[in-house]
């Protein structure tokens, strides 16, 4: 429990930073998981286009540091989805 005024804001504003970041991370998740269906559904131009719409989701999350810049650039080395 926070004693003090500064903790009780710290507390009030940490609950609310991960409410944020947890529905960044579902946005996130499911862009992965919308990249990741359209190419092993076999259709590459649509995957290409999924994949163009889902990019700027991803680099986003990185800019905030949901997901590390490392993973991004060795899963974009080895053409995986993320």
């Amino acid at each position: 429990m926070a004693n003090t005024a500064q903790a009780r804001k710290r507390a009030r504003q940490a609950v609310k930073q991960r409410a944020h970041n947890m529905s960044l991370r579902s946005t996130l998740r499911t862009a992965i998981k919308k990249v990741q269906k359209a190419v092993e559904a076999g259709d590459k131009a649509t995957a290409q286009e999924v994949y163009r719409s889902s990019v700027s989701v991803i680099d986003f999350a990185v800019l905030l540091e949901l997901i590390r810049l490392e993973l991004l650039l060795r899963c974009n080395a080895q053409g995986k989805s993320y």
